[in-house]
């Protein structure tokens, strides 16, 4: 069974909150597999009432919109991996996806 590793720090306005310690740290989590074990992207963010909330994503879909701006901007693949710093694989890999899912046409 995963464990995670979770922190309570204070905050003025929000009294304790419950903060997951970089991201989430899995523990003999040999059963771990599939989704569950997909990175993800997360951040804090504040809504207009002064509300804060963590709002997060699949780490790719973060990797595929650097890759779908740059392709916007009149870049090629081969120059969209030099630039992130992605294998030429991984960049036609995020620009296919892209065009299925409807990014790119």
């Amino acid at each position: 069974m995963a464990s995670r590793k979770r922190h309570i720090v204070g905050d003025d306005r929000l009294g304790k909150t419950l903060q997951d310690k970089r991201a989430n740290l899995f523990e003999k989590a040999r059963g771990l597999l599939g989704e569950d074990a997909d990175p993800i992207e997360a951040r804090m963010t504040t809504d207009a009432s002064g509300v804060m909330r963590w709002d997060w994503r699949a780490a790719y879909r973060g990797e595929l919109d650097r890759v779908v701006a740059l392709l916007n901007d009149g870049l090629n693949p081969k120059q969209v991996a030099k630039e992130l710093g992605f294998s030429l694989a991984k960049s036609y890999r995020l620009r296919k996806r892209a065009i299925e899912i409807g990014m790119l046409s």
